[in-house]
């Protein structure tokens, strides 16, 4: 299960590029069916998504990647 501090540890890293980088977009990526905040359910689906081979959908985000000359990822680690 995520706890309140994983999620405010990647907004502290978040606020780290902020203070490097004066003029910055940061959008968030989100997708469009959560996973549930059972730790077995959630590995299970994320099981089964990888042996069928199952992308998840995310949400639009209503930007161009055209319009950017560096784009950053920040993604979990657990």
């Amino acid at each position: 299960m995520l706890k309140k501090s994983d999620y405010l540890l990647g907004h502290t890293i978040i606020n780290l590029i902020k203070a490097k980088i004066n003029d910055i977009d940061i959008y968030e990526i989100e997708t469009k069916v959560e996973y549930g905040l059972d730790y077995g359910e959630v590995v299970s689906v994320g099981q089964d998504k990888v042996n069928n081979n199952i992308l998840r959908e995310i949400e639009d985000l209503n930007l161009s990647s055209d319009d950017y000359d560096t784009i950053i990822l920040e993604t979990p680690v657990w």
